[in-house]
């Protein structure tokens, strides 16, 4: 009496290949046309048979489980504020300039460097495709958080926006939305100007941020539009 052995489970990721290695006897037979140490491409979780007979016409059964996981969907990342947030919630890793950032495996991301980031989702062992790549540029700008020779007001704004200098003479103001789209661009033509008021009447409700260089620094300030 043989004793048949069709091998350990396996777990895979969609579109892997593997191969079933049954032993124990002369001829193998599985079932779902699969051939013993053929590759092949499972596309969902199955338990596979295998009929293996011996040289005298005796025969012998066992199974084998091959789990197949799904490939996680390829996530987005967007710009809010000074942090970067990924589509996915869980599952995320970070990379900078193509290198894995160890440890960074939350779904928001505090660059401490300039470059290019993306990230990548993890899921039971498979891996999506990388997302999106966002060049930041901004770390080392000042935030206007405490910031007493800058202010922007009111905040929240209904209309109009007053931003003012105290010290630096300011070059351009910039409203971006969550999405890191640039929607507005006010761009000073006198040599001095501390002051500038812009309407945003026509721009829907929500979060958006304020880009403003002056002739000393870059500062970046989050409003809500009601």
């Amino acid at each position: 009496m043989p004793t048949a052995f069709a091998g350990n489970d396996q777990v895979l990721c969609h579109g892997d290949s593997t191969f079933l290695n049954a032993t124990g006897g002369l001829i193998y037979q599985w079932n779902n046309g699969v051939n013993n140490n053929q590759y092949f491409s499972p596309q969902s979780t199955t338990t596979y048979t295998v009929t293996v007979t011996d040289n005298n016409g005796c025969i012998d059964t066992d199974d084998v489980v091959i789990s197949v996981n799904s490939i996680p969907s390829t996530p987005s990342i967007v710009q809010i504020g000074n942090d970067l947030v990924s589509s996915s919630i869980s599952g995320n890793q970070w990379y900078l300039n193509n290198d894995i950032i160890q440890g960074e495996t939350d779904q928001t991301y505090t660059p401490v460097q300039n470059g290019d980031y993306f990230v990548i989702i993890n899921q039971n062992g498979c891996f999506s495709d990388t997302s999106n790549l966002l060049t930041v540029t901004w770390v080392g700008i000042s935030d206007l958080t405490n910031n007493l020779r800058l202010k922007i007001y009111p905040n929240p704004v209904k209309n109009n926006i007053s931003i003012i200098s105290y010290d630096n003479n300011i070059k351009k103001v910039e409203l971006i939305d969550i999405l890191g789209n640039v929607l507005l661009v006010y761009k000073t033509h006198l040599d001095i100007q501390k002051t500038v008021n812009i309407n945003i009447d026509e721009v829907p409700n929500g979060m958006y941020f304020i880009r403003l260089n002056t002739t000393d620094e870059i500062v970046i300030q989050k409003i809500i539009k009601e």
